[in-house]
């Protein structure tokens, strides 16, 4: 009887292990690795047996090598498998795509083999050099945020780039609730290229592998000298339906005033120019008007800089202001591009007149010292015009004095019967008079000047009357003009006053209405909205542009800004 169990227990056994369908099976990890990285290559079988696997050149085997044997029930059939595990480290030193295995388990006279397994090895990714000091706290994080800033130390003027920079050990799907960081005495600054993106890239701390990204890159301008501080940004990252909360590390900058010293031609350009100068005619007659187009142009705080100082001589007059021209762009440089400035100039002497240089100085951050650039003096040639009537003092000659009043002296009689002789009581009569209005003039103004002037108090408007006021506005200028556009940017300084209680007497610039709006809590989008909204109106007036503007939703705009002004 013990002999029949001890067969049947044998027949069984025999029968599991030859109706179990053969498994080799081969797994690799990681799948994806850098240049020198651990991988592991396992192998389980239940078959026991010699175990080969075929490995690329490239692989160098490690010296962590481990075999072992576990059983297994599946508890559909009942039945016991055993299976029995194989695995070994190496490193692949080079780049590339590699295939390893088959893995091959010979017994007996058979040899069974696997699948195989592609890896892909990547150059190692660079250890990170910050200058920002990386907390244990924030390297135990999930994720974590810096601000990165292309110098500790800048000139004042000087272009300032500024980013948020998050480090993540998962692989990061998008963001929300993002809130910029901020930086004191910073009111110009600009988008550098495609800042929304989240671009990931591989990346080293301490031996420990991220994914990071940059975002929110802008260019900055500080104004004021002195430590400037940069507040923290804030966000929410994603990963698929996983979400973590980061609030960055902060950040500060120290704005230096620019050295004493500065040439009488500086006008506050900061960053590396050059300048060029055009004339339209070189040969004109006397008292004709040319056009000088200089041109400057580089990279730095180019949309800050002023016209150059003319230092014209002797037969030359400046007529009005320079109209200017830009050409800009915003980059990790700054703005880069050029500006022209436009000169009305007259020539009221013949001859060959020596045009002077036009010179141009600015500070360079790099070399830390002024530097002037200069134009080549020009001869111009001048034909000299008898009918032209110069006048002296360098000042506007727009008519002769003598043709000014000839239709004035024409009128009056001075023949011999009618003469104004010096002493006459027409003489004196025609000379007293004005003097006595000016007089008279002259007492009303003291009388006005000496009482007190009140500044006038910002009074509050209801919400309906500022309603009333935008419909008033859209009926009474029926035609979408530029007084319409001017009516509007009227009304919409005008709230703003109010609504920050600043005097009716203060210039309304829009530098002060953006200073005032900073002051007062205004939030970055706020400001934006107004500084597009007003450029707008602008552009409308002087006719940039108005056929591609809705005036009717600019006048809604208009309302709904000065409404929510009026609520906040």
């Amino acid at each position: 009887m013990k002999y029949l169990l001890a067969h049947i227990v044998l027949f069984v056994c025999s029968w599991n292990a030859f109706s179990q369908k053969p498994l080799v099976q081969l797994t690799v990890e990681p799948k994806t690795a850098n240049v020198g990285d651990v991988i592991t290559i396992s192998v389980k079988s239940n078959i026991h047996g010699d175990i080969e696997v075929d490995l690329p050149q490239a692989f160098t085997q490690g010296y962590d090598i481990m075999n072992g044997m576990e059983q297994e029930t599946d508890y559909n059939t009942g039945r016991t498998v055993t299976y029995y595990f194989y695995s070994h480290t190496g490193t692949i030193d080079k780049e590339g795509t590699f295939t390893i295995g088959p893995a091959y388990v010979k017994k007996g006279n058979k040899v069974y083999r696997s699948n195989t397994v592609s890896v892909t090895i990547k150059k190692t990714a660079p250890e990170v050099q910050s200058d920002v000091q990386l907390t244990a706290r924030q390297l135990r994080e999930p994720a974590f945020g810096i601000i990165t800033q292309s110098a500790k130390s800048i000139y004042e003027g000087q272009p300032l780039v500024l980013s948020a920079k998050i480090y993540t050990r998962f692989n990061a799907t998008h963001l929300e609730n993002y809130k910029t960081f901020a930086m004191d005495g910073v009111i110009d600054k600009h988008d550098i290229g495609n800042s929304s993106r989240i671009l990931l890239e591989e990346a080293r701390i301490r031996g420990n592998s991220y994914y990071t990204f940059d975002y929110d890159k802008k260019v900055v301008f500080p104004t004021g000298s002195g430590k400037k501080k940069i507040e923290p940004f804030k966000l929410i990252l994603h990963s698929a339906f996983d979400a973590v909360s980061i609030i960055s590390s902060g950040a500060s900058v120290e704005v230096k005033s620019l050295p004493a010293g500065a040439p009488s031609s500086f006008s506050g350009g900061v960053g590396t120019f050059n300048i060029s100068r055009d004339v339209s005619d070189t040969r004109m007659r006397q008292g004709d008007v040319f056009t000088m187009k200089v041109t400057i142009a580089g990279t730095g705080n180019l949309q800050n800089i002023e016209e150059p100082k003319l230092d014209l001589p002797d037969g030359f007059v400046l007529y009005g202001d320079p109209v200017m021209t830009e050409d800009l762009s915003y980059s990790f440089k700054g703005a880069e591009g050029s500006i022209t400035f436009e000169f009305n100039i007259q020539v009221n002497r013949a001859g060959d007149l020596t045009l002077p240089r036009t010179t141009f100085a600015y500070f360079d951050p790099i070399k830390e010292k002024y530097i002037e650039s200069a134009t080549e003096p020009m001869i111009l040639k001048i034909q000299q015009n008898p009918n032209f009537q110069n006048t002296s003092n360098g000042e506007q000659p727009l008519t002769s004095t003598l043709d000014f009043w000839g239709p004035m002296r024409n009128e009056i009689d001075v023949s011999d019967e009618k003469r104004l002789d010096f002493g006459s009581s027409l003489y004196w009569g025609l000379l007293g008079s004005p003097l006595f209005i000016a007089f008279l003039f002259g007492l009303w103004l003291r009388r006005k000047d000496m009482a007190p002037i009140q500044p006038e108090a910002p009074t509050r408007r209801s919400r309906e009357e500022i309603i009333t006021q935008f419909e008033d506005l859209s009926r009474t200028y029926s035609e979408r003009n530029a007084n319409f556009f001017s009516a509007i940017q009227g009304i919409v300084e005008k709230e703003i006053n109010q609504s920050l209680k600043l005097s009716n007497m203060a210039p309304s610039t829009r530098e002060l209405i953006v200073h005032q709006l900073i002051k007062h809590g205004a939030t970055d989008a706020q400001i934006s909205r107004y500084t597009s909204f007003m450029s707008t109106c602008e552009n409308a007036q002087y006719g940039m542009g108005i056929e591609a503007i809705d005036a009717e939703n600019l006048l809604n705009e208009a309302r709904q800004f000065v409404l929510e002004l009026h609520n906040a």
